[in-house]
This record gives structure tokens, C-alpha cells and sequence, in this order.
């Protein structure tokens, strides 16, 4: 499958997001020393007359000049060269290495002689560009010259000599270019290289202005209006903000010498803190609590993962749950409202049924059905039963004036049928049969038991 590639890199998108820039890019290269030793390796076949009108190739004349061997040199990549000799050892990559950088030093020294020779016949040999060329000439004819029976020692010498000229090229580039016995048609052809380089640089910074004359003339996009920054206070009240205070609109808020962030709207501050942050939810049939960190990042737990089995269901407190002997037996019933929406009816199951003890909380066994018109959840307390109490903050973790039941959802076993239910309200039932005291009381307090009592007559008071 081809891909279309004919709007890449213009389209609206891509620029707002950053992905069109041409700001470093150099399309052509403006280095002298590579475009003359380009220049050598691809005009083999360009013709030239020299002084005398004799026709020649450009070959011989750039590739044995002592400049252009130079650049030849320093271009030389010597990066890893002994590590990767070191780690070949023993095997043909060594020989390979060696020989192949002898044939590189072999090739210098030739072209340098050629060099010489070249200026020996023009009278020249005393010019700084030979004496330059006889230096490097020697320097690698000794690296050749000594016989190591060793070839690693034979390896590096090669190597450190190579290395020391490419330290020193700038210094025999400035000599042999200022001697002055540069061939006319080579002088010419170096100050063109220069001429053309400085116009590559200037052409090549146009293309810096690119992503702005797409944006205006193309896009027509106009500057942003400037929108203030906003930022987030956090106010720890004190002694006397405890209760909480209001911080009207525009208060002023230093942020340095020169920087003040107002309000931008009336906040009341509240004294209260955030003490922990916790999460439900539901995995399979199971409701668990997960507590999360909320005031060290560094330990942030992953969400809806691990955490507490949890309970969820309601609380009711009520005068009618005060049942001391007996035989008590509790109904409790929600009454639906009209119109929702019942898959089945019957006896169901999902749920436990709690009340509140001097103790703590005990456990009833419960009967839960669902009709028409309610949800209804019945249960016994035997003679011999505990009595219900109201809660206290100690033993239940909350205070009620009448003792308390909670309705809570089955572990391991979510009532799902019971989700979407709404009620309108609330009846409880009770039944106690085998009283063996009881209190009687009136409008007016406790009554006298061992008395006539008429609850239907009217009470009249004199003044």
C-alpha cells in the first residue's frame, strides 16, 4: 500500500503543533573543505587548459595538491578505531583494519609526492605549501618506515601519527593556503568555493522565515490578545479566620516586585481541612472502600484496585425500636413510589439486618420481600434476646436517643435487584407480647400504675 504524501507538513494541524520547523535546517552545505573534496571525487572527467594551453583533467590538479590531501586527512574518521582493532584481535577484521589504513597513508604519501614533484619542475620547492607537504609526507613515511614485528604496536603508531596530523590540519591548512604558490586556476577555484559558500549561508537562512510566511500568508493567523494567567491560592486560616471570613472580589495578592494576582470573584475561606479521600466500587457482587493518599503523590495508589470490603445500606433511629422483654417482633417497611419498574417479586435476599446493643451491634435473622408496594424486612427478638440500646459514640462510633437497626447489603452477595427502587416512606411495626413491667406515660410525665387511669378525659385546670 503507497502513501499519500502530498499535503505532509502543510496542513493547519501540523503546524499549531509544532511540527513544521525549518529553523536549523541547512538544505545546502556551505563548508568549504567538503565541497572541494566533493569536488575532486565527482570531476574526473571535467577538461581545463592550463598557463600553457595544454588540456587537462581537474583530477590531478585538485586531487594531488597538498590541500586537498589535507582535507582528505581531517576528514579521516578515527573514532573507535583502536577500540574496534583491540576487540578484532585474533581474528581477519584485525588484518583487514591494518592494511586498510596502510593503503589510506600509502595513498597520501604519493599524492603528496606527486605534490612535490609537481612543484620541483614549477621551481617552487621552497614555497610554504611544499615545506608543508614535505613535513606531512615525512611524518607518514615514518609511520611506515619502522618495522614492528608487532602489528598492534605496528597498528597504533600508524594510528597515533594520523591523529597528530588531524590535531595540527588547521594550522598546515592556514600555511599552505597563505604561501602564495597556489596555482592560478586552483586559487580561483577555492575563492569561488568561498564566494559560493557565503551565498549557500544567506540563501539558507531564508528558509528560517518559512514557518512565518506560511503562518501569515497562508494560514492569515493573527497574534493571540494577551489573557492574564491565573493561579491558585492556598489560604491556611488563623487564629482569627477559625470560623471562616470572606475574601472579596479584587483582594490583591503580591507575587513579586511586579506581579499581584487578584480575585476574580467573591470565595468565602472555610476552616475546614481535607482529612482523607476515599473510593467505591463495585467489583463483580462485591462493594469495596479503597482509601487513596492525598497528601504525598509520590505514594498514589492506582484506582479501583485492592481497598476494603464495604457494606452500604440505611440506619433508621426510632422510639418505636425502645422494646426492654418480650417476645418483640419488628416489620419495617418501605413503601415504594409509583411507577418503578419491578422485575420479580417474592422473597428476596441480599441483605442483613443489625440493631444496636449495649455491646455493640447484634445480628437478626431477617425475612426481606418485595411486593407492589413496598420493601418489607421483618424479624424476632426472643424473650431471652438482647434488648436494644440507643447508640453511643464509644461502642457504635455515633450517638442516637433511641436505639437504631441498619439494613446492609449482604457480603458477597449485592442485591442488584433492589438498584433503581425509590420510596416515600418509612413504616415500622412492632408486636410484644409478654410485658413483665412497662411505664405509662402521659402529656403530664410518668403516671401512677397502681391508679385509675382515664387516657380520653379532658384535663381542666383552675387559675
Amino acid at each position: 500500500m503507497t502513501t499519500d504524501n502530498r499535503y505532509n507538513d502543510i496542513l493547519r494541524s501540523d503546524y499549531e503543533n509544532n511540527q513544521v520547523r525549518l529553523d536549523d535546517i541547512s538544505f545546502l552545505t556551505a563548508d568549504t573543505d567538503q565541497l572541494l573534496h566533493h569536488l575532486v571525487r565527482a570531476n574526473k572527467e571535467l577538461l581545463f587548459h592550463d598557463a600553457d594551453g595544454r588540456e587537462a583533467t581537474l583530477t590531478p590538479l585538485l586531487k594531488n595538491h597538498v590541500l586537498t590531501v589535507l582535507l582528505d586527512i581531517r576528514r579521516k574518521r578515527l573514532d573507535g578505531y583502536a577500540d574496534t582493532f583491540a576487540y578484532a584481535q585474533g581474528t581477519k577484521q584485525a588484518v583487514y583494519y591494518g592494511e586498510k589504513l596502510h593503503r589510506d597513508i600509502d595513498g597520501w604519501i604519493a599524492r603528496l609526492d606527486a605534490y612535490l614533484h609537481s612543484r620541483w619542475h614549477s621551481g617552487n620547492v621552497d614555497s610554504p605549501a611544499a615545506e608543508t607537504a614535505r613535513q606531512i609526507k615525512s611524518q607518514l613515511e615514518q609511520a611506515l618506515s619502522i618495522t614492528e614485528t608487532d602489528g598492534i604496536h605496528r597498528y597504533h603508531r600508524m594510528l597515533h601519527t594520523v591523529t597528530a596530523i588531524q590535531d595540527n590540519a588547521d594550522d598546515y591548512l592556514r600555511q599552505a593556503e597563505n604561501s602564495g604558490d597556489t596555482e592560478p586556476a586552483l586559487a580561483l577555484l577555492i575563492a569561488y568555493l568561498k564566494n559560493y559558500a557565503s551565498i549557500i549561508e544567506a540563501f539558507n537562512c531564508h528558509f528560517a522565515s518559512l514557518p512565518e510566511l506560511y503562518c501569515n500568508e497562508t494560514l492569515h493567523a493573527l497574534p493571540a490578545k494577551a489573557v492574564p494567567d491565573k493561579t491558585y491560592l492556598v489560604i491556611s486560616p488563623s487564629g482569627m479566620g477559625k470560623n471562616g471570613f470572606t475574601l472579596e472580589k479584587g483582594t490583591a495578592f503580591a507575587a513579586g516586585e511586579e506581579l499581584i494576582y487578584k480575585t476574580d470573584q467573591e470565595e468565602y475561606i472555610s476552616p475546614m481541612q481535607c482529612v482523607s479521600v476515599q473510593t467505591v466500587y463495585r467489583d463483580e457482587s462485591t462493594l469495596y472502600l479503597q482509601t487513596l493518599e492525598h497528601k504525598n503523590a509520590d505514594n498514589a495508589e492506582t484506582l479501583f484496585f485492592g481497598g476494603n470490603r464495604l457494606q452500604t445500606g440505611w440506619q433508621i433511629a426510632s422510639p418505636m425500636l425502645v422494646m426492654e422483654d418480650g417476645r418483640r417482633e419488628v416489620t419495617i417497611s418501605f413503601q415504594l413510589k409509583e411507577g418503578n419498574q419491578l422485575t420479580d417479586a417474592g422473597k428476596k435476599q441480599g441483605f442483613i439486618l443489625q440493631y444496636s446493643t449495649e455491646d455493640g451491634w447484634a445480628t437478626a435473622e431477617t425475612v426481606c420481600g418485595l411486593s407492589s408496594n413496598e420493601l418489607r424486612f421483618s424479624f424476632t427478638i426472643g424473650r431471652d434476646g438482647t434488648a436494644p440500646s440507643p447508640c453511643t459514640e464509644e461502642t457504635h462510633g455515633l450517638t442516637t436517643a433511641y436505639p437504631a437497626l441498619r439494613i446492609l447489603t449482604a457480603d458477597g452477595n449485592y442485591p442488584a435487584w433492589a438498584e433503581g427502587l425509590e420510596f416515600e416512606s418509612i413504616k415500622i411495626g412492632t408486636n410484644v407480647s409478654g410485658i413483665r413491667n412497662f411505664t405509662l406515660m402521659n402529656e403530664l410525665g410518668e403516671a401512677d400504675t397502681t391508679q385509675a387511669v382515664s387516657p380520653f378525659e379532658f384535663m381542666i385546670s383552675y387559675s
